[in-house]
């Protein structure tokens, strides 16, 4: 049962909402027309680079196509914060709707969801 994988995982049931809260739950085609995953090669701290890398590795182990957008290189980081609504990186977007973090992100794969929200048939 899903109570019983997000306790398994160390999620308390305020957790397991808040994360459930953050994803994206739009209307799903089969596949994604775009998936987006934004990062800063400039950033400041080791939690963030960290992140970035985690995200990057887990996309990457999934073989899916995706665009990388290093704001820092492409200066469009004010422009991108002004659309999304949020200056948090590392973010995943699908479709230019915000997935969320590498934290969202993660959950999603833990509890089996992010094979279906990238298109993946499994």
């Amino acid at each position: 049962s899903r109570s019983c994988t997000f306790m398994s995982a160390g999620l308390t049931l305020q957790q397991h909402n808040h994360y459930r809260n953050l994803v994206y739950r739009g209307k799903e085609s089969k596949k994604p027309q775009k998936i987006v995953f934004l990062s800063s090669s400039l950033t400041t701290t080791r939690v963030q680079r960290v992140s970035s890398f985690r995200l990057k590795n887990l996309l990457e182990s999934k073989r899916v196509t995706y665009h990388h957008v290093d704001l820092a290189i492409e200066d469009r980081a004010d422009e991108f914060a002004r659309l999304i609504g949020t200056r948090a990186l590392p973010l995943l977007l699908i479709d230019d709707k915000v997935l969320g973090g590498e934290e969202e992100v993660q959950f999603l794969e833990d509890m089996g969801e992010l094979d279906a929200k990238l298109g993946i048939d499994r």
